[in-house]
């Protein structure tokens, strides 16, 4: 036998030992099937399970008239130390002795203890909390120093260094890290979203502009000015004005406004200037006279 077939022998073997101890000293415990594994690969980070579902049981032999439930044990369990083991086996164990008497321990699909969960724990030894948790009710039961007497050379075998285990807090680490990357993933699609947004907004505002100014281009119409001055005037049609703003800010002005002086951004303090070339200037014709007989 290996090395590496060692190890996993060894440690299911102590884990179903531990199981043994437990059925001798309440035989309504069912016999299972032991098998280990990492929390990581479990969504919920179990340490383990008592699976009695069609899903979770074994058959025993190619004829499989004989099944098991499965007894599944983690080995972040094992680096917590032989007391984390048992707790989690007697855990189990109560789970167990529901599932032999037909009774109702848990609900939404699995997570909440109840209190006859409460009871069978308190049967198998362990100490359950004073208030339920809002998911799991009464599931984090500890082992007291009593029942932890009552299993030292068991807790003592689970203990032994050379078995192998899965660190416990380096587990905690890489889960943590994958969330964390999870979440920053969903940031950076929520920012590259908002920017493709943004900029299709630039673009419609941009296309926008300038089809107003397309159209403000095709309309002729003159405005006729105030008052004239010198010889020559320009004609009456509004012209578009920018800015240096980003994003443009744009004015329709009339040629003179421009030309009289400097029409100041607000914001950027830059000058407004024509978009194109100014109309050129025109002589106005001489005005008929009115003579009233």
């Amino acid at each position: 036998m290996t090395d590496t077939a060692e190890h996993g022998s060894r440690l299911v073997a102590a884990f179903e030992s531990a199981w043994d101890a437990i059925r001798s000293r309440h035989p309504d415990v069912p016999e299972v099937l032991v098998v280990a594994g990492r929390a990581l690969d479990n969504k919920d980070h179990h340490w383990g399970h008592f699976a009695h579902h069609p899903a979770g049981v074994w058959s025993i032999g190619r004829s499989g008239d004989a099944v098991r439930p499965e007894l599944y044990v983690s080995g972040e369990a094992v680096s917590e130390g032989g007391r984390a083991v048992m707790r989690v086996l007697l855990h189990e164990a109560a789970h167990g002795l529901a599932w032999v008497r037909g009774l109702k321990d848990t609900s939404n699909e699995c997570r909440y203890h109840n209190r006859t969960f409460v009871a069978l724990a308190a049967e198998l030894g362990l100490l359950s909390p004073s208030f339920p948790d809002l998911v799991i009710g009464f599931s984090d039961s500890t082992v007291p120093d009593t029942t932890a007497a009552e299993y030292a050379d068991v807790i003592a075998a689970l203990d032994d260094p050379t078995l192998a285990y899965a660190d416990h807090h380096r587990t905690r680490r890489v889960i943590a890290a994958e969330r964390n990357r999870k979440v920053q993933a969903r940031q950076n699609l929520e920012v590259r979203q908002r920017d493709k947004r943004i900029k299709l907004e630039e673009e419609e505002f941009a296309k926008e502009m300038r089809r107003l100014d397309r159209l403000i281009s095709s309309l002729d119409v003159e405005w006729e000015s105030a008052e004239e001055e010198g010889p020559q005037t320009r004609a009456g049609k509004r012209v578009t004005a920018m800015c240096s703003c980003t994003p443009v800010r744009r004015l329709q002005l009339t040629p003179r406004s421009l030309t009289d002086g400097p029409i100041l951004c607000g914001l950027c303090m830059k000058p407004f200037r024509a978009f194109g070339p100014l109309p050129a200037p025109r002589t106005p014709g001489r005005q008929p006279t009115h003579t009233r007989l």
